[in-house]
């Protein structure tokens, strides 16, 4: 394919000292069963044999455009100049670590065809090591596909949609000058899903079309990426609920305890509750499926417990009062959630 032909997909690949991984990652896009793509590469001042790596492959696909940058500007900046350099009709982001598996473009660009109302697709994974054997016994980070409205309520509390599996609708962006925030030095991805569903539809294909690789670096939050994942929660319930929380006493409690930052004040974790269920019911207002409803009630029900438990180590009255409101809003549904607990804690010992 001439680079002067508009590709259908850009996939934007940053790569910082990747040399352990990068062939696999290059390999695994030119090996797609979808070929119409330009696979960008941004060489973001590697020192390592990575700059090395992809000038060989370059030389023998033409679809591969490389963008050397000197020094390390780091992810954010690199992704933004990605987007801006990106001529598809799709965007796809791809990790220089992980692996596509063969199908992975030519179902998201079938899906992405076929409902040009969602502009935000991402897919399932699976979890694999530094040596790329599977974690977690292969199973899928997913076990079912989730509605949109279920992904609009989970994007309210965490990234539910995986960066590298990503495929974005490039019109959407340009329509309504969206791109990575370059103040986001953690969560950028998110971030911008945010952004997006706003203005456009979102999915997750329940096929396994990634394998993630899981880092001995990337196995916990740092301090800096809570504050992150806490700033993003504020800006989305903000957006959401607007005065109602910012005055909430439980506000600040809410986006401790599920940001897992350090705690901002004292913890109020029955104002917490209240909130959360006030999220809740304005959400539900929206029309929910009982499927849908079931899903979001579960959720709800496992945050309340968290902070019953946290409010237990204070007072264990406070701990049953916060458990209230989750039993009247689903009391069987909350039954089997305390009963799937304890047998998960008693195989445990």
């Amino acid at each position: 394919m001439s680079t002067s032909r508009i590709p259908t997909v850009s996939i934007l690949m940053s790569v910082f000292n990747a040399e352990r991984y990068l062939k696999q990652a290059i390999e695994s896009i030119l090996k797609q069963t979808f070929d119409d793509f330009e696979l960008l590469i941004l060489n973001d001042g590697s020192t390592d044999s990575s700059a090395g790596i992809v000038a060989t492959y370059a030389q023998q696909d033409n679809r591969i455009i490389v963008h050397l940058s000197p020094t390390n500007q780091g992810l954010v900046k690199n992704l933004v100049f990605g987007v801006t350099q990106a001529r598809g009709k799709y965007i796809a982001r791809m990790d220089a670590d992980d692996i596509s598996l063969p199908q992975r473009l030519e179902k998201q660009v079938a899906y992405l065809d076929a409902r040009p109302e969602v502009g935000l697709l991402g897919t399932n994974v699976q979890y694999i090591d530094e040596n790329g054997a599977f974690l977690e016994g292969g199973r899928s980070r997913h076990l079912a596909p989730e509605s949109e409205v279920v992904l609009r309520w989970m994007l309210m509390w965490k990234n539910v949609i995986y960066h590298p599996t990503v495929m974005l609708r490039r019109r959407v962006l340009e329509e309504h000058h969206l791109n990575y925030n370059a103040e986001y030095s953690r969560t950028q991805d998110w971030e911008l899903w945010t952004q997006m569903i706003r203005h456009t539809q979102v999915h997750r294909l329940h096929d396994v079309l990634l394998h993630y690789r899981i880092l001995p670096a990337s196995l916990s939050h740092t301090a800096e990426s809570k504050i992150w994942i806490r700033r993003n929660m504020e800006r989305e319930m903000i957006a959401f609920m607007g005065n109602a929380v910012v005055s909430h006493e439980g506000f600040s409690t809410l986006l401790d305890v599920f940001s897992q930052a350090e705690p901002q004040g004292e913890q109020v974790y029955w104002a917490a509750t209240a909130l959360l269920f006030e999220i809740y019911r304005r959400y539900r207002t929206k029309g929910l499926s009982p499927t849908d409803r079931r899903t979001i009630e579960t959720d709800v029900i496992n945050r309340c417990r968290t902070l019953a438990r946290l409010a237990a180590r204070g007072s264990r009255r406070e701990a049953l009062q916060i458990l209230m409101p989750a039993i009247q809003l689903n009391a069987g549904l909350f039954m089997r959630i305390a009963a799937g607990k304890l047998a998960a804690r008693v195989n445990r010992q």
